[in-house]
């Protein structure tokens, strides 16, 4: 989970608490790092292919964009935004970064966000076809074959 990593990286400080102390451009660039990182590791460590949960603000990120598609299979699971509610709770206490700072609620952060997804993803799952145990099985037929 890339936010989790972003966490450890900085000494288990909550997700929130970063994107608040963080400009968008500072944060961008510092969850760019991480997953780089984490990528680079990860093959290195592993004789499997990876799989890794971006945070959903990655998307900004020219660098990530630049490198991941290179190297990556990317997958956008498109989840309801009433799913989306629920698994996010609060922006405030969730640390959500987007290009406009004036940002207030899920529909207006899906508008922002979903043409970037549209754009960098190889794969497109939509949450609201399959359950979560369907999703998994799809994806790892996929990494035997990467």
């Amino acid at each position: 989970d890339g936010d989790r990593l972003i966490e450890q990286y900085c000494l288990n400080k909550p997700i929130h608490l970063i994107a608040d102390e963080l400009n968008f451009n500072e944060f961008i660039q510092l969850e760019a790092k991480v997953m780089l990182n984490c990528m680079n590791t990860q093959y290195k460590l592993q004789s499997s292919t990876p799989v890794i949960s971006t945070g959903g603000s990655i998307i900004y990120s020219p660098d990530f964009n630049e490198k991941s598609t290179k190297d990556s299979l990317l997958i956008w699971l498109d989840a309801d935004l009433e799913d989306l509610k629920s698994r996010l709770g609060s922006f405030k206490e969730r640390g959500i970064v987007s290009i406009h700072n004036n940002i207030n609620n899920i529909e207006e952060l899906a508008k922002e966000r979903i043409p970037y997804y549209k754009k960098m993803a190889d794969i497109y799952i939509s949450n609201s076809k399959w359950d979560e145990k369907r999703i998994v099985a799809f994806i790892k037929s996929l990494i035997r074959y990467i």
